[in-house]
């Protein structure tokens, strides 16, 4: 979330040149820790997909693009594993619906 808010909410602000090194580099040793926990499990509690796969692709999916999570292969896996699963999709689907613009009703 600090990393969304520098990015995002606080663009441009002069306090995040200086605060984003120190967010990039707890985020990695977090990463790292997440890493060594999966290891070659195919998911976090070993072979069940469950809801803290569910949670942890989304943590993992608002990294994109922020070239973190490619420092580790297993998690790059991980989360391509997690969001090809139809559980995965359906949660996805169903939490951007309520971000998709609606017609109005007739009153």
């Amino acid at each position: 979330m600090q990393l969304a808010t520098i990015d995002i909410f606080c663009a441009g602000e002069p306090w995040t040149k200086e605060r984003r090194p120190a967010v990039v580099e707890m985020i990695g040793k977090r990463l790292s820790r997440l890493a060594d926990a999966l290891g070659d499990k195919s998911y976090l509690d070993g072979d069940a997909f469950t809801a803290g796969d569910l949670m942890m692709t989304s943590v993992l999916r608002s990294l994109d693009g922020k070239d973190l999570i490619e420092r580790h292969p297993n998690l790059v896996a991980y989360k391509a594993r997690c969001q090809a699963r139809p559980a995965f999709e359906a949660a996805l689907a169903a939490q951007l619906a309520d971000f998709e613009r609606r017609e109005a009703v007739p009153a």
